[in-house]
């Protein structure tokens, strides 16, 4: 691991992985030999339907079946079309490679998987300036923690702001990259956050075989995306 790039006071939210694959009709009656494979770290489970029920007969709904950690900090999803992964308390890379790598094991042993439909990594960073001063009544300023460029007009009415918010679609080193940025109100306290949401992605097939490299990759380019999105002085009191 690069250790220059361990950010002890991140700002992550959420961090989101999901590997989409063919549908495969015959899930619902593996899903017990599943579940009991993750019961050891997923040990809570749910189930949902996706979307509405289907009128047409002899076509089933969409399950999602989710199972989540003792604590309700990690959580997996599958249905007959995806898997992922999710967490609240994203500590670095590895340990959430490991965790995604453990339950692509999982399912693999039971569910023949040889092509992705879809892979992507998304990092949901959402920065609270009192989580950052020394003191609550000297709170940085927006410009002193946000590239200009990132900050658009905020940076020019930042005391006058209700709401601002930027959505961008693009590619980035061979790979589609969707970018959410904007002014946000913490719910528990009121106070004014800002969002920077990167989801990195690719929707070409993939050999299940090569996914944890192309992960390895959209890990570094989310890292690079937020890196230019912020300033120096916000990612050095990150470390």
């Amino acid at each position: 691991m690069n250790r220059e790039r361990i950010l002890h006071k991140n700002q992550i939210d959420v961090v989101v992985c999901q590997i989409g694959f063919n549908v495969i009709f015959g899930i619902d009656e593996r899903m017990g030999a599943i579940q009991e494979d993750l019961r050891s770290r997923y040990p809570f489970s749910s189930i949902s339907v996706e979307g509405e029920p289907l009128p047409s007969p002899g076509i089933s709904p969409i399950n999602n079946y989710c199972f989540e950690s003792d604590d309700r900090r990690w959580k997996v999803n599958i249905t007959r079309g995806f898997l992922s992964i999710s967490t609240c308390a994203y500590q670095n890379w590895d340990d959430f490679k490991d965790r995604l790598h453990d339950v692509m094991d999982i399912v693999c042993k039971h569910l023949k998987l040889d092509s992705t439909t879809r892979i992507g990594l998304r990092y949901i960073n959402t920065i609270r300036r009192s989580r950052l001063a020394t003191y609550p009544s000297d709170l940085p300023e927006w410009s002193d923690l946000i590239d200009v460029h990132t900050l658009g007009l905020m940076g020019v009415h930042a005391n006058s702001t209700n709401t601002y918010s930027s959505r961008i679609e693009y590619e980035y080193k061979e790979s589609k990259c969707c970018t959410t940025s904007g002014q946000i109100r913490f719910n528990d306290d009121g106070e004014v956050g800002f969002l920077i949401d990167n989801d990195v992605f690719t929707d070409k097939g993939e050999n299940v075989d090569d996914v944890f490299n192309i992960l390895d990759k959209f890990n570094n380019i989310c890292y690079e995306l937020f890196e230019s999105m912020i300033t120096d002085k916000l990612m050095e009191m990150m470390r």
